[in-house]
């Protein structure tokens, strides 16, 4: 950024720096949620199958039932299978790494067989669901205030308090949490 700011006039206009937000959006929402997980001082390879499963949910239930539906379904099943992962991972003890290797072969595989093994899906309304995902707010799309609002969510839960400073003790050192949490009973 430092680069493209001082050798070109056009990268820190306000049109460019919106496109910027607009178009990172997706990936800084994934971002926000790997960092929890990095700084746990674990792994997960699935995150990329579980954004496409979802997107795969979402235009089924859209065919079905709307944009604003299909959205909230997409967030639980994100949701869940995020929650699988973990369960798997502490429960069972596996290996992060492993266990999201599995699980990510195992997503992508049932989104292939419910999309019969093509890359693109049709939507009905596919015009609805695109308005719905790009509506702006001071010009902006939502997608961009919901990175901001996720970015923010995260600061806050990490930073400032006994949670975040758990999961940060985590990625240092596992045992660490749970003594401190016993000594302060």
């Amino acid at each position: 950024c430092f680069i493209f700011a001082i050798t070109t006039d056009t990268f820190l206009t306000e049109r460019n720096l919106i496109n910027l937000a607009e178009q990172s959006a997706e990936p800084a929402l994934l971002a926000c949620g790997m960092t929890v997980v990095i700084i746990a001082g674990e792994f997960d390879l699935s995150v990329g199958a579980i954004l496409g499963f979802t997107a795969v949910a979402a235009a089924f239930a859209a065919n079905e039932t709307g944009p604003g539906l299909a959205v909230l379904l997409a967030v639980v099943v994100g949701g869940g299978l995020g929650v699988i992962n973990g369960a798997i991972v502490s429960r069972l003890r596996i290996q992060s790494f492993l266990a999201t290797l599995a699980t990510q072969f195992v997503i992508l595989g049932v989104a292939f067989y419910m999309t019969d093994g093509t890359t693109s899906f049709r939507l009905n309304d596919f015009l609805g669901f695109s308005n719905f995902a790009t509506r702006k707010f001071l010009n902006i799309e939502y997608k961009a205030w919901i990175a901001l609002a996720a970015f923010g969510l995260i600061w806050a839960l990490l930073r400032p308090t006994a949670h975040g400073k758990q999961v940060s003790a985590v990625g240092g050192n596992p045992a660490a949490p749970r003594g401190r949490l016993r000594a302060s009973r």
